[in-house]
């Protein structure tokens, strides 16, 4: 970046690029100015609907410089602040309107590398919801060149103002960002005294720390496919925006393979030996090992990369969140298609599944397991303890089986387990279970992962005349999956109260 001065004001250019976007644009400039095999920055699609989130992002490139970014239109309107915000009201801020941004970007914290557009480092400085103070339409608003918003951030908080600058001073795109007169407007504050991450605590400084270099980075991992452990990392680096949302806070159990898929592998629950004294730990009482277990929580880019490093093919995290162990904060149903099991009969698994939840007032989303299956997934409220959500999960289970009763089974045994059927497994809900979390890799050849998916690809597949599931499922690949949609938007969806669905389906299925 470099700066270039326009009469009264210090004018970004980004990267080269004149400060020349136009109003309602897509996301082609935004693509057309990226190596997304490079950066790890995400490729995203636009929304069908846009939020309201707002996002300032602290961009250290050629320039020090802070994105201010306004979910609209299904985007991320952007503007780049050279100075930062102010919550000062007699201050006005330069702000360059620049391309669109996926919504993925609203969480994207880590290097841009040298070469790349914009290479420099990325963190979240600030994020929060905003709401308009003046009309309904936030687009019709932007492309009368005047926008009045209340920010609710961690850092900004109360009304702002973008307004389009006018008049033989101002280029195109420059705006200025001005705090309204409110109460909290605070003319001795400086954004400078804030420095850190509101997502993982990083400042620049932090970011700029080499976030560790790969030991032994041509090991084979997948003989198959030549795959390295240096690609390994690379896709956890690409992904890492993507995947984070969904380990934070979550302990975590380990598959690891030192020597490759075709070789001895482990689960770990503890620590790494040696592990650096930044990692993040829990440390939980087991029963079952009748020892106290120090699990990893994975809640930034460098221990994810530190945990890829190590080998660690594949990241099963907990239903349950930290600060909330004993209550999930997701429900798992887990499809396990049986030898013969056609894909369109696991998708009808899964389709039932989706519409007997959706009967009682509960939506749910789908992903592959990375492997065969299929994972249905339903995001709760953290108020209901495993007991209660395990009674429900073997409700929906048995609502399933009797709308499906030769294509669904329960029994564990796997010899006993008829052939072409899909196995239920109600057992995976429970403390200490964990499940393949979204985008994580799996140990079969090609290094499929587990992808978020529609329900209407599920729909698709029961036209599918497919025999194997996990040939369908492998599609998906550390080759491509960074560059796929993100259907979930990097959330297991909004959290829901178990407790009125569990009473209906009481209800409901008891007369039924």
């Amino acid at each position: 970046m470099l700066y270039v001065r326009a009469r009264r004001w210090d004018v970004l250019v980004v990267d080269g690029y004149p400060p020349r976007v136009m109003a309602g644009s897509t996301l082609t400039a935004y693509r057309k100015r990226r190596n997304f095999s490079r950066s790890p920055e995400p490729r995203g699609a636009r929304a069908r609907q846009a939020g309201a989130r707002f996002v300032v992002q602290l961009h250290h490139a050629s320039h020090l410089h802070y994105d201010f970014r306004l979910e609209m239109d299904g985007v991320l309107k952007s503007w780049a602040v050279p100075k930062g915000p102010s919550l000062d009201p007699a201050v006005k801020r330069l702000a360059m309107h620049v391309e669109d941004h996926p919504l993925a970007y609203g969480t994207f914290e880590g290097r841009i590398p040298e070469g790349s557009y914009g290479a420099g480092d990325v963190i979240v400085w600030d994020s929060g919801t905003y709401e308009l103070l003046e009309g309904t339409s936030g687009l019709a608003a932007y492309r009368r060149g005047s926008l009045k918003f209340a920010l609710h951030g961690k850092k900004l908080r109360g009304g702002f103002a973008l307004v389009k600058m006018k008049g033989r001073d101002s280029t195109e795109n420059a705006w200025l960002l001005i705090k309204e007169r409110d109460t909290e407007a605070d003319p001795a504050w400086r954004a400078t005294a804030h420095p850190a991450s509101v997502l993982s605590g990083r400042t620049l400084d932090d970011a700029t720390d080499p976030m560790p270099a790969v030991s032994n980075p041509e090991k084979i991992l997948f003989p198959d496919d030549g795959i390295t452990k240096r690609d390994l990392v690379a896709y956890y680096q690409r992904i890492a925006q993507r995947i984070l949302p969904y380990l934070k806070d979550r302990p975590l159990m380990l598959e690891r393979y030192p020597n490759g898929i075709g070789g001895p592998f482990f689960f770990a629950k503890d620590m790494p030996r040696g592990a650096p004294p930044w990692l993040t730990t829990v440390a939980l009482e087991s029963e079952s090992a009748k020892r106290t277990i120090n699990y990893v929580v994975c809640n930034d880019e460098r221990s994810l990369l530190y945990l890829a490093n190590l080998a660690t093919i594949t990241l099963h995290a907990w239903q349950s969140r930290v600060s909330s162990l004993d209550c999930p904060d997701v429900l798992l149903f887990d499809l396990d298609p049986m030898p013969g099991c056609p894909l369109r009969r696991v998708a009808r698994v899964a389709l039932s599944v989706r519409d007997i939840v959706a009967s009682v007032g509960l939506s749910s989303r789908v992903k592959t397991t990375g492997g065969k299956g299929l994972h249905v997934i339903v995001a709760l409220q953290p108020d209901a303890p495993y007991a209660v959500v395990r009674r429900f999960a073997g409700l929906v289970g048995h609502r399933v089986r009797d709308a499906l009763p030769d294509q669904v089974t329960f029994e564990r045994t796997i010899s006993r387990r008829p052939p072409g059927t899909v196995y239920f497994d109600v057992a995976q809900v429970g403390r200490g279970k964990t499940f393949a979390a979204p985008y994580t890799v799996r140990a079969r050849s090609g290094a499929p992962v587990s992808m978020p998916l529609t329900w209407e690809r599920v729909e698709a597949w029961l036209k599918s005349r497919s025999a194997d599931p996990a040939a369908a499922f492998a599609q998906w690949r550390i080759a491509n999956a960074a560059d796929s949609p993100d259907p979930w938007q990097s959330s297991y969806g909004k959290p829901q109260r178990l407790e009125p669905a569990f009473e209906r389906a009481r209800n409901e299925w008891r007369n039924g």
